[in-house]
């Protein structure tokens, strides 16, 4: 870093130490009130009867008992603690996340009796049981406080690392604007409720899903009963407080690996998209330092809790929707996944970095420009995408690797980075050249010539070292154990090759889409294994993705899909890869056993989800196009619900004069009785002919027939190309 940059740093720092206002001042002793301890804590107490509280989709009925008033902010208490006999019910609107409610706590409702509450609010909460209810001044005495200890009805409340808001802060900035609309939460046995007017989704139903749990699971996100957003394919029409319109960076780079931020400075044009805000929410990843924010020229405040993305600014004055905010983000750090500010609101935006870092160093971003050496060991490089981006990712790599060029048939130039340090003498899994190379381009070939050039083509390296692939840079190890049976280095290389085409690119509206990239790259990756090695091979790995997907099932971990972020990544990317190959088998042609229907459909959803914002309904709307039939069912199913079908099947040979049929009877289990899925059978019969069927299963049991077959069948197989996830059971009756 030049002196003169550290100079300007340094006085920026020491700026914003002294331009604290008199509002942070006073906002920093609040934020303390909220976290007083409750013993002997000054407050108001009441002997209480049927009061009952309605917030949003939450009913509170306090039956008998006392409350207690505590942690006063202008005057008005914050916390209340209920002691006595009390119930909650919560009626979660939507089918999807009645679902993931069912996931986290085994009951699509809530209708739960208790003895112990725990309530934070900046609502009229308490004026409505004052109006109703006298109460007199008193301490928090031992034996009370003791009840209240061991209940921990504020374990999951506290601010910890693990939660993407600061409570505190949500419960804060909602006392200063303090209405009936404000602030909202409860803790009641196991279950926590929020409603918080500040997010995107405000009500949140949180489930203590293992006991003693650190951190609390969200078993329902979905937005107020007065938007009624209750259809599953409207989730995603989330509305986002503010979002990034435009953004410009500067990183001043160091470090072994060219990767640690000495400094940065993001300027971002952040429009409010609600009617006012003076309190802002950004993010930044947690190991990096914020050291100050200017709005303007005019240096403001800001609160962060240690370890937390969540940064909440607070402006000098209210301003208005369609507001743009200029702000200027000072900051440092290293082992980052991301380098800028971002918003919860996905949306693209323009972007543009100057990378200011050690010469000779090496660096892939998405529209990175040549290099420009500017002295003392210095080169400025400027990268800004074609397109607009959600978030900026950089790769580095020291100037100890070399590049060697590989040949590709797709006309792509390809480099291969190599490291002194990866090589058969210090790895025992380590994937000799010869097998690693032909791998990597062999999987790049077989993509392009299917969806043809990705998205973002230019220079293409690849990495050594495994990690997340972005555009340009493929990340395939070459450290890697081979499996007997198993798609081995190429289904890794065509994974990662995948992500050009269905990775970082793409522009999900919301986190309930974030399912669709991972799970598409991977079901690339199987497809290169299918066309580069066997379709036992593919098949294998396709089968042993289900044994975990029912393995997760069996200990209670299903979530659907369409809850985004909050489904466990083993779940979220091998279902989402089965819901890739399901729809594959649907527009599979038997007669001519062609997927050139799907192969179209995959063209489509690359350029559908990289040249704009798309939602789910998008791709159920792409996917009922080339199926050519009504969808909502299966994604009923697969998207939006839980569950992996059982099918026991039973068959008999029937002799029909001189031909014969085949009776099927299945019983399907562990599915709502409206499943409903075409599968497909195959016929063998004596004279070696054999025949490729699809019929549709119905609800908890189908029968059909068929046939009839000029030559006695011999063999059915139920479920070919496992064209259903599911666990089956086939049997051969007597006939």
């Amino acid at each position: 870093m030049t002196k003169l940059l550290m100079l300007i740093f340094c006085a920026l720092l020491a700026g914003n130490a002294g331009a604290e206002s008199s509002f942070f001042k006073q906002f920093k002793d609040d934020y303390t009130t909220l976290d007083q301890d409750l013993l002997n804590n000054p407050g108001e107490v009441g002997t209480i009867r049927d009061f009952v509280y309605q917030k949003d989709v939450l009913t509170l009925t306090l039956t008998e008992g006392q409350i207690f008033f505590l942690r006063y902010v202008n005057n008005r208490p914050t916390t209340a603690i209920f002691i006595g006999k009390g119930k909650a019910t919560i009626a979660v609107p939507s089918h999807v996340e009645r679902q993931s409610l069912i996931y986290a706590s085994g009951d699509s409702t809530v209708s739960n009796e208790f003895e112990i509450c725990f309530l934070r609010f900046a609502d009229d909460f308490d004026i409505l049981l004052k109006e109703k209810f006298p109460l007199t001044q008193k301490m928090l005495g031992w034996k009370d406080f003791t009840v209240a200890k061991q209940a921990q009805g504020e374990f999951f409340f506290r601010p910890v690392i693990g939660h993407t808001y600061d409570n505190y802060f949500e419960l804060l900035r909602s006392c200063y604007e303090r209405s009936a609309d404000g602030f909202f939460f409860c803790d009641f046995n196991r279950y926590t409720y929020i409603f918080d007017p500040n997010r995107p989704e405000e009500v949140i139903v949180g489930y203590e899903k293992e006991g003693g749990a650190a951190q609390i699971t969200d078993a329902s996100v979905f937005q107020r009963q007065e938007h009624a957003i209750y259809d599953d394919s409207l989730m995603s029409s989330i509305p986002y407080l503010n979002t990034i319109v435009s953004q410009d960076a500067t990183l001043y780079l160091s470090g072994a690996e060219g990767n640690n931020i000495d400094s940065a400075v993001a300027a971002l044009s952040l429009q409010v998209k609600r009617d006012s805000a003076r309190f802002v929410n950004v993010f930044l990843h947690y190991n990096l330092d914020l050291d100050s924010v200017l709005l303007g020229d005019e240096r403001i405040d800001f609160h962060r809790r240690k370890d937390f993305s969540c940064v909440g600014l607070i402006l000098p004055t209210y301003h208005r929707r369609n507001d743009t905010l200029a702000l200027k983000l000072y900051y440092h750090g290293k082992n980052y996944l991301s380098p800028l500010p971002y918003t919860a609101d996905p949306t693209p935006a323009p972007c543009k970095v100057t990378l200011v870092a050690p010469k000779d160093f090496n660096y892939v971003v998405a529209g990175m420009g040549t290099p420009e050496e500017i002295g003392k060991g210095k080169q400025k490089i400027v990268c800004e995408p074609s397109q607009p981006i959600t978030m900026l990712q950089i790769r580095s790599y020291a100037k100890s690797y070399t590049g060697v060029e590989g040949s590709s048939l797709s006309g792509l130039s390809l480099t291969f980075l190599k490291s002194p340090q990866i090589t058969k003498k210090n790895f025992d899994c380590f994937v000799p050249d010869e097998i690693y190379q032909p791998a990597v381009t062999g999987a790049l070939d077989f993509a392009a010539a299917r969806l043809g050039n990705p998205p973002n083509a230019f220079a293409m390296s690849v990495h050594p070292e495994g990690n997340i692939s972005i555009p340009g840079h493929a990340e395939v190890s070459q450290v890697y154990c081979l499996r007997d049976g198993t798609g081995g280095i190429q289904l890794v290389a065509g994974t990662e090759m995948g992500r050009q085409w269905f990775g970082p690119s793409a522009r999900p509206s919301t986190d309930r889409e974030s399912w669709l990239a991972d799970a598409a790259a991977l079901y690339l990756g199987l497809m290169y294994t299918q066309n580069s090695i066997s379709g036992s091979t593919f098949y294998a790995e396709l089968l042993y993705r289900r044994d975990v997907l029912i393995t997760e099932l069996d200990r209670q971990r299903d979530q659907p899909l369409a809850t985004g972020d909050r489904v466990a990544d083993s779940v979220r990317v091998y279902k989402g890869a089965w819901v890739m190959h399901m729809l594959r088998q649907m527009m599979f042609d038997l007669e001519k056993r062609s997927d050139r229907v799907f192969m179209k459909f995959l063209q489509e959803l690359s350029s559908l989800i990289n040249t704009g914002t798309f939602t789910n309904a998008d791709f159920i709307r792409l996917a009922e196009k080339h199926a050519g039939i009504d969808l909502d069912p299966f994604f009923a199913v697969w998207l939006y619900g839980v569950g992996v079908p059982e099918f026991d099947v039973i068959y008999t040979i029937v002799p029909q004069g001189a031909e014969w049929n085949v009776n099927v009877s299945v019983t399907t289990t562990k599915v709502p009785e409206s499943f409903t899925m075409p599968v497909t059978i195959q016929v063998g019969s004596e004279d070696g002919t054999r025949q490729f069927l699809r019929q549709t299963v119905n609800g908890k049991q189908t029968s059909f027939v068929l046939g009839p077959f000029t030559s006695q069948p011999k063999e059915v197989v139920f479920n070919e190309f496992a064209s259903i996830l599911s666990k089956d059971k086939v049997s051969k009756g007597k006939g």
